[in-house]
């Protein structure tokens, strides 16, 4: 379709400017009148009440309490073996007396220790087998 021949002012053909921006109105603060009654409150609020202090902020667990945690969770990777200790430490090569520690909460085990234990617990068949079981 030739569009020659079509007036200029169909909106098809033209596009209107923007609107401008409508003026907003200015907002006063409300005054009191000075014929209001003695009795009545302020229009304007009252200092907000004092908050509460705030929460006291979390603290760390204390190393008794840690090494505690990890005797429960280690505890619960040994008997998902269905193993003894005995038979744990043996498989694993981790000396008994450090195991027991651990189990007992007494002493959390070290970094190494800790990823040593994840890897047995995500893949216990396969980490005996790896370490010659």
């Amino acid at each position: 379709m030739d569009t020659s021949s079509l007036p200029l002012d169909l909106p098809h053909t033209r596009h209107a400017p923007p609107a401008p921006p409508l003026p907003l109105p200015s907002v006063e603060p409300p005054q009191e009148s000075p014929d209001a009654p003695p009795d009545a409150p302020p229009l304007l609020e009252s200092p907000a009440p004092e908050l509460p202090a705030p929460a006291p902020e979390a603290t760390a667990p204390s190393a008794e309490a840690e090494a505690l945690l990890y005797g429960m969770l280690i505890r619960q990777i040994r008997s998902r073996t269905k193993l003894t200790q005995i038979a744990f430490t043996r498989r694993y090569c981790i000396p008994l007396g450090t195991f027991r520690n651990w189990e007992q909460g007494r002493v959390k085990p070290d970094a190494t220790a800790r990823s040593y234990l994840a890897l047995i617990a995500k893949a216990p068949e396969e980490t005996a087998a790896l370490i010659g079981d």
